[in-house]
């Protein structure tokens, strides 16, 4: 029995919510890119050698295609996660990572030909500015490793929102294509980018026997590759632009875990 599109949202922006604390948590004994790394790799493995086989009966070209998306929505945004948690923190981080639905509900009408209201295109003006008066202050040169950690958020805000338009078009392509499919083919993808990422990026020395890099990169790891499931299931079956905006919701989850942790964004404070 499958679970209906609005609960594979649903249970994505409690899962993706839930990883902001444990990832600064995790940061603390590694550097982000490395942290990275630890927890992509395991899943990518698992992921290939439960359905690898799965993608054999998905066009080449296809295969191909979402692999390139792996390298922007695992590469790309996870490590943008982690660095823009270790830097900015995670309430901070997890507001500018979550405004893809922005770039995406204002590049769905042209490139995906998808119907935008008035409505909602007045709410993306009104997020963009309000993204820009929040962290107006945090932007500027003199926050030093802060401000670079909100660069690298929204950065990972915009490669996510390129990888699911490029993924809505491709589930038009092909209607073999799956999550599962799009999940592994990513993760496949994109974990060597990230361990090459993590070899060469300079950073902090890794404290390999902190149990707290592995307790939470393995939580991070689950939580995150459900959550992405759980969305591509979603993308399948709704239009992207509503999709995407679910992940609105995503901060006030990450920012309620903050407040209970003791660690509330300055931006509230």
């Amino acid at each position: 029995m499958s679970i209906p599109p609005l609960a594979c949202l649903a249970l994505t922006v409690v899962l993706w919510g839930s990883t902001y604390r444990a990832t600064t948590i995790g940061t603390e004994a590694a550097s982000g890119v490395v942290f990275s790394a630890v927890r992509v790799l395991p899943v990518a493995v698992v992921f290939l050698l439960l359905f690898g086989t799965g993608l054999r009966r998905l066009r080449p070209a296809t295969v191909v295609s979402v692999g390139l998306t792996g390298w922007l929505m695992v590469a790309g945004f996870l490590v943008a996660l982690s660095e823009g948690v270790d830097r900015a923190g995670a309430a901070n981080a997890s507001v500018l990572l979550n405004t893809a639905p922005l770039f995406v509900a204002g590049l769905a009408p042209f490139l995906l030909a998808e119907a935008v209201s008035p409505r909602r295109l007045l709410g993306v003006a009104a997020g963009f500015c309000g993204v820009a008066l929040i962290f107006w202050s945090e932007l500027g040169l003199e926050h030093g490793r802060r401000g670079v950690g909100l660069a690298i958020a929204l950065g990972g805000g915009i490669v996510w929102a390129a990888g699911t338009l490029l993924v809505k078009a491709l589930t038009r392509r092909d209607r073999n294509l799956d999550a599962r499919s799009i999940v592994t083919a990513q993760y496949v993808a994109g974990a060597p980018l990230v361990l090459f990422a993590a070899a060469v990026v300079p950073g902090r020395s890794t404290e390999w026997d902190d149990g707290r890099l592995w307790l939470m990169a393995g939580f991070v790891a689950v939580a995150a590759a459900a959550g992405t499931w759980s969305f591509f299931a979603a993308l399948e079956a709704l239009p992207a632009t509503r999709v995407a905006t679910a992940q609105f919701a995503v901060p006030a989850v990450a920012v309620a875990i903050e407040f209970v942790a003791g660690s509330p964004p300055e931006f509230v404070q």
